[in-house]
């Protein structure tokens, strides 16, 4: 699936291609001698690679908020089934393959840019967290995290609001996973927490290998991912309590 920026720069990178050609062939026309081809194949290079590099400049486009909002409105639906037990699968299912593994095509990016989303919780001895759910990221990442709470996460957490940098390394509040490859390092940072009821349960945390990852655009678009999980947890919560559930859901409990 392309990202929401890849279509964009196909688009204008298509139009563009198509202007030369269209000039192209009027050219050909109006001259008695033909053109020769790789003249043709240079002008059709230089023209793919201007819409490219125009689609590189334009990350701030009007269509990027609509193809958030499709996808968010698609993760809606499947937690609407998941809530009335149309959709009979694990929360872990519903979480990484309905909402997170989704998010990340709505996301902006550069060329080269790697994004992984994770949901941490905090371990039992309320110091580290540790990562429940994840899209992205590495196989045994997910098993072999551990991360002190004095981080970017951590702070997002505790104040119950948005955190993010677009330049970890030159901020306090980040703590490099002490197992990190240094081949992929991360550059930007965002941490959302998943709050219920006024308490933060978990946090959502998206990761990007570049630096100034993340457009104003994006930020709210993780803070409604943010909130999505809320209310798929919440759900998931009430249906293990039986608190407000009724008898013919056949929500699964656990994760």
């Amino acid at each position: 699936m392309p990202t929401a920026r890849g279509v964009w720069e196909n688009v204008v990178a298509t139009l563009v291609v198509l202007a030369v050609l269209a000039v192209l062939g009027w050219t050909t026309s109006t001259i008695s001698s033909p053109v020769p081809l790789w003249l043709a194949i240079s002008l059709t290079v230089a023209g793919l690679g201007v819409g490219i590099l125009i689609g590189l400049l334009q990350r701030d486009y009007s269509d990027l908020p609509a193809y958030q909002a499709d996808l968010l409105g698609e993760a809606m639906l499947a937690l609407r089934d998941y809530a009335a037990g149309r959709l009979q699968v694990p929360f872990a299912d519903l979480v990484e393959r309905g909402i997170l593994a989704p998010a990340q095509f709505g996301l902006s990016l550069k060329p080269e840019e790697e994004i992984r989303l994770s949901v941490l919780e905090l371990d039992n001895s309320g110091q580290a967290f540790r990562m429940s759910y994840q899209a992205g990221h590495s196989l045994g990442r997910q098993e072999n995290f551990s991360l002190s709470r004095a981080t970017l996460a951590g702070h997002a957490f505790d104040s119950r609001e948005l955190q993010w940098t677009h330049d970890v390394e030159a901020d306090e509040r980040w703590q490099p996973h002490p197992k990190a490859d240094r081949k992929r390092r991360y550059k930007s940072l965002a941490s959302m927490p998943i709050v219920i009821e006024d308490e933060a349960v978990a946090v959502l945390n998206v990761v990007s290998t570049e630096p100034e990852a993340f457009l104003k655009g994006d930020l709210t678009y993780i803070e409604l991912l943010g909130a999505l999980i809320a209310l798929a947890w919440d759900i998931k919560v009430a249906a293990d309590s039986g608190s407000r559930v009724g008898a013919g859901s056949s929500l699964e409990k656990g994760a």
